[in-house]
């Protein structure tokens, strides 16, 4: 019972380990996108987690590659990034591997595609909005919301709804038709 104990303590450090390892990744690569490192460093930082095939170090590498990929590419050019993605090829396609869980296979998959899809993903992620676009998507939406009550009123103001009778000016031509009496 103890040593079961042991087991979910250990197993739960080293799920914290995981996120923090993650979360100064992603840090890391926000920093790149700022400007504010080097691609030397990206490439340091992609080479070493490449050089070691564990579980937290490849998870890293496909954050890393998720988030500064298109950038640094774009940079610093395709022929060191196909070294790379040969080795992550390699590594993907290793099905009886046991280094490389079927988990982290699959990360290492979804980088490989986002690559190959000129780094767009597949669905956006659900980000934090800035007050600049949270002003913008306001200013939008009352300009819809602006267009729609002017498009239901006639020419003297008052607000109609659909009538399948009404023409295009705001006066009314014979709604009941003779002929049909």
């Amino acid at each position: 019972e103890k040593k079961k104990e042991l087991k979910l303590l250990l197993d739960e450090d080293e799920r914290k380990f995981r996120r923090k390892s993650v979360g100064l990744v992603s840090l890391i690569g926000e920093l790149y996108k700022l400007h504010m490192l080097t691609p030397n460093i990206m490439h340091g930082c992609i080479s070493t987690f490449l050089s070691q095939v564990a579980e937290e170090p490849l998870e890293c590498l496909c954050t890393l590659l998720t988030i500064v990929g298109k950038e640094l590419e774009h940079e610093t050019g395709r022929r060191e990034f196909d070294e790379y993605f040969a080795a992550i090829n390699k590594l993907a396609q290793e099905n009886n591997d046991s280094r490389v869980s079927s988990r982290i296979r699959f990360m290492l998959q979804d980088v490989i595609e986002l690559r190959q899809k000129n780094w767009k993903p597949r669905r956006d992620e659900n980000k934090p909005k800035t007050i600049e676009q949270v002003v913008k998507d306001a200013e939008r939406d009352a300009a819809i919301e602006s267009a729609t009550q002017w498009s239901n009123q006639d020419s003297d103001g008052w607000q109609t709804s659909g009538n399948k009778y009404r023409t295009s000016g705001s006066s009314y031509k014979n709604t009941v038709e003779p002929s049909k009496l």
